[in-house]
């Protein structure tokens, strides 16, 4: 909630407060990199990376799970758009796949 005094001043310097909040926006979106999905190649340097084990079959299933029907993004299973491939990765797929000394495979 925004007390009356906070109000008033955010009136009194409207235009200011709005020429900050669109350089804070601009300087947002510079920071954030822009998500390319990752080659065959990238996913499976990364799973090895970590230690693990990366077949085609792999690839192709996490495929299958994020790329849907908008070309160019990844969209995970509650809809969102994934905007770190490799923290998805991380999280969701890594912690199940087996040792690269290990060839038994979960999925």
């Amino acid at each position: 909630m925004i007390s009356e005094e906070t109000r008033k001043l955010i009136e009194e310097n409207e235009e200011l407060v709005e020429k900050n909040l669109r350089r804070w926006i601009t300087g947002c979106k510079k920071r954030m990199p822009a998500f390319t999905i990752p080659t065959d190649e990238e996913i499976t340097m990364y799973f090895n990376e970590r230690g693990k084990v990366c077949t085609s079959q792999t690839v192709k299933k996490i495929r299958n799970t994020y790329e849907g029907k908008v070309e160019g993004k990844w969209i995970d299973s509650n809809g969102k758009e994934v905007k770190n491939w490799k923290g998805k990765l991380d999280k969701v797929w890594i912690p199940y796949y087996p040792s690269l000394n290990n060839t038994y495979e979960r999925f």
